[in-house]
């Protein structure tokens, strides 16, 4: 959970790129393009600075390097009655069968769920419940990004997530993120975490260059 600008896709975009290393990984954005995904990701990986071109075909190029590990997805419209959040937990389903085996799943981020209506709350509510069933059957992580409720953003150390208690109520964990923008530190704050029952902190900088090690896992493979 973050606000707008502090970080929470390139948070996404770094812990695929790590965990592709050794695991298939669903990233799902509801806000931007596949292109525009892959680019980022291009972009973290070689500390490559906005004001920088990046042809369509060099982006293409990277990410090809990622076949078969990185899997994306972005907002549809809804097809044959089903609802976006129905099709991304089919789409989930799918890819953590025994033949794709994907391990993570990000979906950033839940934005486009949240309304105040009556059956929008219970479809957050369905949504959420999805997710905890797939994650417990399939043994897999969902990641699911949001931003915090605007009324709470004054109130530190307060789990506020914009849309229904749910999220909050049945995640194992809560993080937040906050990032100095002039130090480029990150920090993450654990509000809730089930299993310890402990909070914590933690700051950090990115560091980069994983597509080599992917590569590399890949030739000796074959």
């Amino acid at each position: 959970m973050a606000d707008t600008g502090q970080g929470k896709t390139s948070m996404v975009n770094n812990l695929a790129l790590r965990y592709i290393a050794n695991h298939k990984v669903m990233l799902y954005s509801g806000e931007m393009s596949a292109i525009d995904i892959a680019e980022n990701i291009v972009r973290i990986n070689y500390a490559i600075p906005d004001e920088q071109t990046l042809e369509i075909e060099d982006i293409a190029s990277e990410i090809e390097k990622l076949e078969d590990k990185l899997f994306l997805f972005t907002k549809r419209r809804e097809e044959e009655g089903e609802e976006e959040w129905q099709s991304i937990i089919s789409d989930i389903d799918e890819l953590t069968s025994e033949d794709e085996r994907v391990k993570l799943v990000f979906v950033d981020n839940i934005s486009w769920l949240v309304d105040y209506t009556g059956d929008n709350l219970r479809e957050q509510k369905q949504f959420m419940k999805a997710c905890i069933n797939l994650a417990k059957s399939k043994n897999i992580h969902i990641l699911l990004v949001a931003h915090p409720n605007k009324n709470s953003l004054e109130t530190k150390n307060k789990i506020n997530i914009n849309g229904s208690a749910i999220f909050s109520k049945l995640a194992a964990v809560v993080m937040e993120i906050e990032r100095n923008k002039k130090t480029n530190l990150t920090t993450l704050n654990i509000q809730k975490n089930r299993k310890t029952g402990k909070n914590a902190s933690i700051s950090f900088t990115y560091e980069n260059k994983v597509f080599e090690e992917v590569i590399a896992k890949k030739k000796g493979a074959n």
